[in-house]
């Protein structure tokens, strides 16, 4: 089977259980957390994902064609991703400027403010989780298995600990935990890949990934 066969197959596998876990999670979730409870952590985490929408600006669509276009020269690839997460962790720490802004002057957020920090930790994940760089690379047995088995776990978490209306808490941590699970798996199997000792930090341009990035955006 030819590896464009095999990226197909596991690209559509990762989309289809994309797909169906929510289908099994979400009601359980709505029975358990009635309306209000589903509503309140919908309203916080939409703010968050807009919040990771405009800080990421673009990047993860930028990074993936420039590692796909680096991916047979390592040494300009390993500047290149190293560039990049610096660039994301720049902007992370303007995201959290926004995410404690709202906190402290909107009230609906405020009123509800440990869930609300809770489901921004994917924020920082994200900036982190280098989804890109595997994309580039075409690792799709990697991003599926990894994926599946996040889902899994969050999925079993989810029937353990979210037992009544009051796990508003515990919800969000199931929630956020896919993402922090995926991309901390991302950050640590990075190491396979990257090497930074023949890098010379000085030499980093890091702004310069910027302006095609917004492009993007």
């Amino acid at each position: 089977m030819s590896s464009i066969k095999t990226n197909i197959i596991l690209n559509g596998l990762n989309t289809i259980t994309g797909i169906v876990f929510p289908v099994i999670t979400f009601p359980y979730a709505a029975r358990v957390l009635l309306p209000e409870g589903i509503g309140t952590v919908n309203f916080l985490n939409s703010i968050i994902l807009y919040i990771i929408l405009f800080s990421t600006l673009g990047i993860p669509a930028y990074a993936v064609r420039e590692v796909a276009k680096h991916r047979d020269n390592k040494s300009l690839r390993d500047k290149f991703v190293v560039e990049i997460l610096s660039l994301s962790l720049m902007l992370c720490m303007c995201a959290y400027v926004a995410v404690f802004l709202m906190e402290r002057f909107i009230p609906q957020i405020h009123s509800n403010q440990t869930l609300f920090y809770i489901l921004s930790l994917s924020i920082f994940f994200t900036s982190i989780g280098s989804e890109w760089f595997y994309q580039g690379i075409e690792d799709f047995k990697f991003i599926t298995i990894r994926a599946i088995a996040i889902r899994t776990l969050a999925a079993l978490s989810l029937f353990a600990f979210v037992r009544s209306s009051s796990d508003l808490i515990a919800y969000g941590f199931v929630m956020v935990g896919t993402t922090v699970g995926n991309y901390i798996a991302n950050f640590i199997h990075l190491r396979k890949y990257i090497s930074v000792k023949d890098i010379e930090f000085k030499d980093l341009q890091i702004i310069s990934h910027l302006r095609p990035a917004l492009k993007i955006f």
